[in-house]
C-alpha cells in the first residue's frame, strides 16, 4: 500500500541494545580516629575527642598557655583549597575522580589530633583536667575553672568556726592548715591520696551545693612559734627591746620595708605597738641557722633565712613537710605569704631576690607534680611579678593594703604607691591570673568606695579585720 504522504516516515527497526557497563565508584578511605574515654568522676559520659575538638577552637583556661595545634583549622582550610586535582580528568570508564582534597583534609586533621594529644599533654596537665572533687558523680569544674570564675573570697586565720565558714557564700577561702585545731596526719601524697577531714570537705561546698576552693595559708619567709616544728629553746629574751647586732650577724637591723605597717597582714599600727615584745626574743645557741629576729609587729613570728636548705625542708620535699601535709589533707592549693621578706636581706645577701624567686618556683613545681591542678597564690611582693618565671609559677596573686594602710589603718596610701603596685599586679592580670585584694577597713562608706575602685581594676576585693579572726561576708 502506498504511503500516505501526510503521515510521518516510519521509524527504523529496533535493534537489540547491549547493557551499559556500570561505572565503578571508588571507595574513599576514611581515617579512623580512636575515641579515648576520659577517666575520673567529673568526665562521665564525655570523650577525649570532645576535649580535643574543644581545644582546637577554645583558648586555654585563663589564657595561660597556647595549645599545640591551635592553628590547625586555618592550615586545614588552606590545604584543602590548594590540594591539586588531576588536569587530564578520569580515564575512560573509571568514573568520577576521587575527592583528593577531602582525603588530604582528613589526613591532616588526623595528624592534628595526634599533635594535640602529644604536644598538648603538658598543657592539659597544668590546666587541671582532673575534677576539683565531685559529689555523687556530679560533674564539677576544675580548680582553674573555679578560680577564673571566682567573684568573691574570704580570709580567716584565727578563731575559725568551720560550720559558720561553710555557710558563707564565698567562692574561695584562705584558712590556716590547722583550722580544725589540728594538723592532718600525713598520708599518701598524690592525686589519689586522702581528701581531708569532714570539716574540710564541708568547707569545699557552698550553701547552694556548688564547689568552693579552699587554700591553706603558708608563710615561707617567717617561722611561727605555734607550728609543729617549733622548739621553745630556740629563742630567749634579749637584753634590749630590739634585736642585738651580736645575736643575728647578718640581720643586724630591721629594714623599713620589713617593719612597716601591715607586716604579715595582721597588725595595725596601734595594735602593733601593744603587741611589741617588752624584750625582743633572740635566737639562742641551740637555734637552727635559718632562724633570725622576731617580727616586732607580730609576736611569735621570726624572720628566716629562707634560702637555707633546712628551712626549705620544713616547707616542702618530703611527706611531713608543710606542703605535702597540705596536699595530703585535701586542700586545693596554697596561699604563700611573706615572700616580701627578701627585701630585708638584700644588703647582706645580694642574691636574696633570686633566692625567693627560686623558692616560689620549687614550691609550685612540687605542688603541681604531686597534685595536678594544685593552685598557688602569692600574697604581696608584687614586684616579683616582673619576672616571667614567677608568673609562670603562680595561678593568682593577692595584695594587702593596696589602697589603705601603709601609714596606718584607714589612711589612704599615696597615689605613687598605689600606681606602682597596680602596675605589677596588672602584669599577672594580663596573663589571665585573678588578682585578690584585701583591705582592712570597717567604715561602710570607705568600704563602698574602695570596692568600686578595686573592681574598676578588675580585682576581687575582700574587707577584713586586720587580725583576720572573723570571716566577713561580701560587702
Amino acid at each position: 500500500m502506498p504511503r500516505n504522504p501526510a503521515l510521518p516516515p516510519p521509524l527504523p527497526p529496533m535493534l537489540p541494545q547491549k547493557p551499559s557497563p556500570q561505572k565503578a565508584v571508588p571507595q574513599i578511605p576514611v581515617l579512623q580516629i580512636p575515641v579515648l574515654q576520659k577517666t575520673g568522676p567529673s568526665n562521665a559520659g564525655a570523650s577525649a575527642a570532645d576535649a580535643v575538638a574543644a581545644s582546637l577552637n577554645a583558648p586555654a583556661p585563663n589564657a595561660r598557655a597556647p595549645i599545640a595545634g591551635a592553628r590547625v583549622a586555618p592550615a586545614l582550610a588552606q590545604a584543602s583549597q590548594s590540594a591539586p586535582l588531576s588536569a587530564s580528568g578520569p580515564p575512560p570508564g573509571a568514573g568520577p575522580p576521587p575527592r583528593r582534597h577531602s582525603i588530604v583534609a582528613r589526613a591532616l586533621f588526623g595528624i592534628a589530633v595526634i599533635a594535640v594529644m602529644a604536644g598538648g599533654g603538658a598543657w592539659l596537665m597544668n590546666a587541671s583536667i582532673e575534677p576539683a572533687e565531685d559529689v555523687e558523680g556530679q560533674i564539677t569544674p576544675t580548680r582553674h575553672e573555679l578560680l577564673s570564675e571566682m567573684k568573691s573570697w574570704g580570709y580567716q586565720l584565727q578563731k575559725m568556726d568551720p560550720v559558720a565558714a561553710a555557710k558563707s557564700p564565698h567562692d574561695l577561702l584562705v584558712v590556716d592548715e590547722a583550722f580544725e585545731g589540728r594538723i592532718v596526719v600525713p598520708g599518701p601524697v598524690s592525686g589519689a591520696g586522702p581528701r581531708g577531714g569532714q570539716a574540710l570537705r564541708a568547707l569545699k561546698r557552698k550553701p547552694d551545693g556548688s564547689r568552693r576552693l579552699v587554700l591553706a595559708y603558708l608563710s615561707i619567709g617567717e617561722a611561727e612559734d605555734y607550728r609543729t616544728y617549733w622548739n621553745p629553746s630556740w629563742v630567749a629574751p634579749g637584753n634590749a627591746p630590739v634585736v642585738p647586732r651580736s645575736a643575728v650577724s647578718d640581720f643586724s637591723a630591721i629594714s623599713p620595708a620589713y617593719a612597716g605597717p601591715g607586716v604579715a597582714g595582721r597588725a595595725a599600727l596601734g595594735h602593733a605597738k601593744a603587741n611589741l615584745p617588752v624584750v625582743a626574743r633572740v635566737p639562742t645557741a641551740s637555734a637552727p641557722l635559718w632562724l633570725a629576729e622576731e617580727n616586732l609587729h607580730w609576736r611569735g613570728n621570726f624572720r628566716v633565712r629562707y634560702w637555707d636548705e633546712s628551712w626549705q625542708a620544713l616547707i616542702f620535699g618530703h611527706e611531713t613537710a608543710a606542703l605535702e601535709r597540705i596536699i595530703a589533707a585535701g586542700f586545693d592549693g596554697v596561699y604563700l605569704d611573706r615572700a616580701d621578706v627578701y627585701q630585708a636581706s638584700l644588703k647582706q645577701r645580694p642574691t636574696a631576690k633570686a633566692d625567693m624567686t627560686s623558692l616560689i618556683q620549687q614550691i609550685s613545681a612540687r605542688g603541681r607534680a604531686l597534685s595536678p591542678g594544685f593552685v598557688v597564690v602569692m600574697q604581696n611582693a608584687e614586684e616579683l611579678l616582673a619576672e616571667m618565671k614567677v608568673r609562670a609559677a603562680l595561678d593568682a596573686v593577692a595584695k594587702e593594703d593596696l589602697l589603705f594602710g601603709v601609714d596606718g589603718d584607714a589612711r589612704a596610701n599615696s597615689e605613687r604607691d598605689v600606681t606602682a603596685s597596680v602596675h605589677f599586679l596588672k602584669m599577672a592580670q594580663r596573663q589571665g591570673m585573678p588578682v585578690l585584694a584585701v583591705e582592712y577597713l570597717s567604715d561602710e562608706k570607705m568600704v563602698a568606695a574602695a570596692r568600686q575602685r578595686l573592681e574598676r581594676h578588675g580585682f576581687v576585693p575582700y574587707f577584713a579585720p586586720r587580725a583576720l579572726d572573723r570571716l566577713q561576708g561580701p560587702r
